[in-house]
């Protein structure tokens, strides 16, 4: 399959996937009653924090403590949602990246070593029309498939010969 298959195909995966999570957000979001409900169990919550404690200091320290809590609930909540819209869509672009790139430098190192082999011919049937030139070059080191590093030999060019870039 070509890259620019696979990258659409992902872009419309993607997008139905954050419609389709949108959609059941909002599909299964509470109605007016639920957020009715619970103001009414925060103000109660409240209440009994003005009877329980005499001091302003305990009344404050305990409203503030239950408007934090109700803050880190509701930040806990769109942190939930936000991961399950966005995770997926994100995870699957970074494994497509990551196979791009790995097949990008695979291809290159596959065109390296065909340079090379096309080049080792050149300079076997020079070699052999000119009587068997014997000097040798040394490339630069090149990596090979198992990460190792290795520098090979090769016959000198021929006189006039201007190698492929």
């Amino acid at each position: 399959m070509r890259q620019r298959t696979l990258k659409r195909g992902l872009a419309l995966l993607s997008a139905v996937w954050m419609i389709s999570v949108t959609l059941a957000l909002f599909a299964s979001a509470p109605g007016p009653e639920a957020e009715t409900r619970r103001r009414q169990q925060l103000e109660q919550s409240l209440g009994e924090c003005q009877e329980r404690f005499t001091t302003g200091f305990e009344r404050y320290e305990c409203t503030s403590s239950l408007l934090r809590q109700q803050s880190w609930d509701v930040a806990l909540l769109w942190t939930q949602r936000l991961v399950i819209l966005f995770g997926p869509p994100l995870a699957a672009g970074a494994v497509f990246t990551r196979r791009k790139i790995r097949l990008e430098r695979l291809r290159e190192e596959r065109r390296h070593r065909d340079r090379l082999k096309r080049l080792d011919r050149e300079d076997h049937v020079v070699g052999h029309r000119a009587g068997g030139s014997e000097s040798h070059h040394v490339h630069a080191p090149q990596h090979t498939a198992n990460g190792r590093t290795s520098v090979a030999e090769h016959p000198a060019p021929r006189p006039g010969h201007t190698p492929h870039k």
